[in-house]
């Protein structure tokens, strides 16, 4: 078997596909945006976690070295 022509012709198969996974996926991402499933990264703070943090933060402090 001639490995010559195997290359070209795999990396014909892969032009082919590559647009073809690329639909599926944003198909599948927006599938997923209308189920509600798909909403992001959860905030790291609540409300009154971050209204507790923000006067701390406000503070003048020397700084440290």
């Amino acid at each position: 078997m001639d490995r010559t022509l195997l290359l070209p012709v795999m990396g014909a198969f892969v032009e082919f596909e590559c647009p073809l996974i690329l639909g599926r996926q944003r198909e599948g991402i927006a599938a997923a945006k209308v189920r509600g499933a798909c909403t992001g990264r959860r905030p790291a703070l609540n409300g009154e976690q971050a209204a507790e943090l923000c006067p701390r933060s406000l503070c003048v402090c020397p700084p440290r070295r």
